[in-house]
């Protein structure tokens, strides 16, 4: 998706027609494309300097291969040499896409030269190597169509033209690990100026408040936020978005309604914005810059301003002589045609978009018109900072954020708080994710090599438990600071990570972490319709459905729900049926419900039955392994249970009149996210690297080795194999790595691990099933019906054995 900040302010403030030749002066001497000069890439960082030697020993084959691209061989060359994430730093005044579009070029030239092409593809790779043109030269009409990109280039989260710093880039599969870039955790040297506040919230908009900043007491701007700023804007806020953002209000960007909108009226209070709730770890104001964020490029809002208003003033006096020489003269149109932002260096006139300039907005500061882009590469340091000292009304902000954090606001905010007003001038990302300033690629080192290059250093620090200070949420909400990812990043088949994105290897998780992972966890389906409705539907003449408690971050939305018998008897057999320890393990649910409704009323004449059909409702509801304090409920069956969910069960079976429990069935299933999501989750909150395991493809029990009563287990086994195939054991005879004692049957420590059904009863006959709804032989009512089986099963060699 484009920026919204490149749609809204392409030289909206360029009034005149006759300098079309400056602009387009302007803009290709900007460098995309060409091999501009620059500073080099920093070599401090983690990723850096971990890989310093390995860069010396790396050899390219992208070199010398044109040659032989028209040589016949039995396989074409690969699209990519590799695949995954880098970082570049975004120069001052590209934009996000600039830069997705000018390496996806480079890629797509390299691929060319090795011969990664053929006659069917020769249209898209001449239509982004040679600028869309057709093979006699002449640009091909739009056709409306997007032909399918098969070279991936994506970004995690878009920069502002005048921002720089950390940008994260996917390759390929790469691409789809972005997500996590978006909504993570990222960190922000931003410069603020108090004393008055633009319609933008930063250096390019209209300035519609001032106010005195004197009373802001003292030189050390640190003290005055320890006192009154830090306590109140770290941890969870609600924040009001920019009224140029990308937020949609009545279906509606926010932006969209601020460009339609009289510019001289609109300064957002007549819009309704609804507040986000966002997180933000850490924040603290500084008097000075640090180098590394100097070098990058920080743009010094004053300056920029100043500049932009001599540009607009010099084109504006060019275009007057321009017309004059033409014999136009200046009061007839004061027009200028618009300027797309192109891709990767090729500039294109739009026609038909025609902006005004207005002297009051000129006076005003009115810079809505993307002025960054009129300033190269040669005049771009004018516009930036050269001192590192910073005295008030100006002062660095250091934020380290979570996804969907606007700076802007967050300056704003902390502008009123101090009793006046505030604008950000400048910003630089110096961190996101793993990746710092000194890992990312400069603008000279974008080239074939050097990106495969840092792809495999990437790849290679992964696998080497690389220590880095990494902190990378995968899920959740909200958009980056000024955007969302970029809409031409497409999706890839997924792979196994071998580190969960949140955390650091070797560190187990902190509370910053947890926050991390619990922000970024949604509701996915509904505990109350797919749960509670369908205990509202059983025989009232047959159940007895019994509350016996509630998770206590949410009584209301989570009651806890047990299901019995009327007709309990001294003289039956107790049962114990549970489902859903493990929420997001759907079948378990589904399978204890549809047990209640398709066999309960025959098996209530004979035994005692207890179905407790989902055991952790948050869980359920989010569709996780961890209830909502990530904690394992499967691992909390013991003394000193340390969940909501295990504690109350156990504490409702101790209520009950039962002097001994004589089975307990507890149903499970493994899903393929148990390896993509949930495992490495679990592994990285310890600190711990996961190398995934083949998830056995089938229907096993895992029972207690002090208990195993394998009988028992194999009459179960028996009546699931009329349902569904039984899981066989890999090439060492093992399933999840341990021992198959018989045919789908495995021995786990039960107790030992605090599992359910070791440690919820004492019951004489246990076991844990697991079936796999991911298998292509098997579907979800399957699953369905392979736990009623197992139950079935189980209740059969009961009965059987009781009436012996």
């Amino acid at each position: 998706m484009r920026s919204f900040l490149v749609n809204y302010f392409t030289f909206a403030i360029l009034p005149f027609r006759g300098i079309n030749a400056l602009i387009t002066t302007a803009m290709t001497t900007r460098g995309i494309g060409t091999g501009n000069s620059g500073p080099k890439r920093g070599t401090s960082g983690p990723l850096m300097a971990a890989a310093a030697t390995s860069k010396s020993t790396t050899t390219s084959p992208t070199a010398s291969t044109s040659s032989s691209s028209n040589s016949s061989t039995l396989m074409p060359p690969p699209l990519y040499l590799a695949e995954g994430l880098i970082a570049v730093h975004k120069p001052l005044t590209w934009t996000s896409n600039d830069v997705v579009s000018y390496v996806r070029g480079v890629l797509i030239r390299d691929a060319k030269d090795r011969g990664v092409t053929d006659d069917d593809d020769d249209d898209y790779y001449d239509g982004h190597v040679n600028g869309n043109r057709g093979g006699n030269g002449k640009r091909r009409k739009w056709t409306g169509r997007r032909k399918k990109q098969l070279m991936k280039v994506g970004h995690g989260g878009t920069l502002d033209p005048l921002a720089s710093g950390v940008l994260v880039l996917g390759i390929g599969r790469g691409t789809t690990m972005l997500q996590s870039f978006l909504e993570g955790d990222k960190r922000y040297v931003a410069t603020v100026q108090l004393g008055y506040e633009t319609d933008t919230l930063d250096s390019e908009g209209r300035i519609i408040k001032t106010a005195p900043w004197e009373h802001v007491v003292g030189t050390d701007i640190s003290t005055t936020f320890e006192s009154r700023i830090t306590s109140k804007f770290t941890g969870k806020i609600r924040q009001v978005p920019p009224l140029y953002s990308a937020i949609r209000v009545d279906g509606e960007r926010l932006y969209t309604i601020a460009r339609n909108a009289d510019p001289t009226k609109t300064s957002g209070g007549d819009v309704n914005i609804p507040t986000r709730e966002v997180m933000v770890y850490s924040l603290r104001a500084e008097t000075s810059l640090g180098e590394d964020v100097i070098r990058s490029g920080m743009v010094d809002g004053p300056r920029y301003r100043e500049e932009a208003r001599r540009v607009v003033d010099d084109l504006t006096a060019a275009a007057a002589a321009d017309d004059a020489v033409s014999g136009l003269g200046t009061a007839g149109d004061d027009t200028i045609d618009d300027v797309g932002e192109g891709g990767g260096g090729d500039k294109k006139r739009k026609r038909g978009r025609k902006k005004k300039w207005n002297d009051k907005d000129k006076n005003n500061g009115n810079y809505n018109g993307k002025m960054g882009r009129l300033f190269d590469e040669i005049t771009v340091p004018s516009i930036r900072h050269e001192e590192s000292a910073l005295e008030l009304p100006r002062f660095a902000l250091s934020v380290n954020c979570g996804g969907g954090t606007y700076i802007r606001s967050l300056v704003r905010d902390i502008g009123y708080e101090l009793g006046t007003v505030a604008t950000m001038t400048g910003l630089v990302r110096t961190k996101q994710g793993p990746f710092v300033l000194g890992d990312a690629l400069r603008k000279d080192d974008w080239t074939a090599d050097m990106i495969y290059d840092a792809i495999r250093r990437c790849n290679q620090e992964r696998r080497n438990y690389i220590d880095t200070d990494a902190v990378i949420n995968i899920r959740g909400g909200g958009q980056d600071e000024e955007g969302e990812v970029e809409e031409e990043m497409l999706s890839a088949a997924p792979t196994p990570a071998s580190f969960y994105p949140i955390g650091t290897p070797g560190k187990p998780w902190t509370e910053v972490e947890r926050s991390l992972w619990k922000s970024g966890v949604k509701v996915q389906r509904s505990y109350k319709a797919e749960v509670l409705d369908e205990l509202d539907r059983l025989d009232d003449d047959v159940w007895d459905v019994v509350r016996y408690g509630s998770l206590p971050h949410d009584q209301e939305r989570y009651p806890l729900y047990g299901v019995r018998n009327r007709n309990w008897g001294d003289d039956k057999p107790c049962i114990l049926i549970t489902g859903g320890v493990h929420g997001y393990e759907t079948s378990g649910v589904k399978g204890a419900i549809l047990f209640l409704q398709a066999h309960g009323k025959k098996y209530a004449e004979l035994v005692n039955i207890l179905v407790i059909p989902c055991v952790s409702p948050w869980a359920y509801e989010h569709v996780q392994r961890w209830n909502a304090d990530l904690k394992d409920v499967n691992r909390s069956f013991k003394e000193g249970s340390e969940t909501d969910e295990s504690s109350a069960l156990l504490s409702y079976l101790d209520s009950l009149d039962v002097d001994m429990w004589t089975c307990h069935v507890d149903l499970h299933e493994t899903t393929d996210t148990d390896a993509t999501e949930f495992m490495p989750a679990k592994h990285a909150e310890a600190g711990l690297m996961y190398e995934a395991e083949a998830i056995p493809d089938g229907f096993y029990l895992a029972c207690d080795s002090e208990n195993s009563q394998l009988d028992f287990q194999d009459a179960i086994i028996a009546s699931v194999r009329d349902v569904t195939h039984i899981a066989p054991p890999d090439v060492d005879g093992n399933i999840i790595g341990v021992h198959v004692v018989r045919d789908g049957i495995i021995l786990l420590p039960a107790k030992e691990l605090g599992l359910c059904c070791g440690g919820a009863t004492s019951a004489k006959f246990t076991t844990t099933t697991e079936v796999y709804p991911d298998s292509p032989r098997a579907t979800d009512e399957i699953c369905n019906r392979a736990q009623v089986a197992a139950i079935v099963g189980a209740l059969e060699y009961v009965l059987s054995s009781h009436n012996k």
